[in-house]
Parts: structure tokens; C-alpha cells; sequence
């Protein structure tokens, strides 16, 4: 990142991709609701939100882009707010 996008003839890199939840078949997906099949289970946060906070700072400065895997709502929400936070 100190550097800036890394760019071959074959290969540039120049964003970074952040997973917020997890997968809806594994039950990973973080809902608001609980799973129908899973009393008390909304989910899970795969990446701490202060480990995106700080990512999104340190990207804020640089010619990276930040991509984000949210599968539903709540961590859209999450994630938009961080983004009102960061920038």
C-alpha cells in the first residue's frame, strides 16, 4: 500500500477485499433476524469492524479501493456506517 497499486503486464492489484459476514449456507450470513432454523443465531461478523475501520483509514490516503463482501442488511448497514465514520 506505501507503494501504490502494484501493476504488471499480467496482474494489477490496486483494491482490497473485505468479507463482513458470512455465507447463507453456512449460517454465516449476519441477519437481523434469527434463523428460522437455528433459534438465537443471527450470525457472525468475520471481520472485526475496528480491523475494517482502520483498513478504511489506511486506505483513505491511497490510490487503493476498498471491496466489501456484506451478504445482507445488517452488515450493509454496518459497513455504510463505517463509511460515514471514515470519510
Amino acid at each position: 500500500m506505501k507503494t501504490g497499486p502494484y501493476k504488471t503486464d499480467r496482474l494489477n492489484v490496486r483494491s482490497v477485499k473485505v468479507y463482513v459476514d458470512g455465507a447463507l449456507g453456512s449460517r454465516g450470513a449476519l441477519l437481523i433476524d434469527d434463523y428460522s432454523d437455528r433459534k438465537g443465531h443471527k450470525g457472525i461478523i468475520v471481520t472485526p469492524i475496528d480491523s475494517i475501520s482502520s483498513l478504511a483509514f489506511k486506505l483513505a490516503g491511497t490510490k487503493f479501493q476498498m471491496n466489501t463482501h456484506a451478504m445482507e442488511i445488517e452488515p450493509i448497514g454496518l459497513f455504510l456506517m463505517l463509511q460515514r465514520c471514515t470519510f
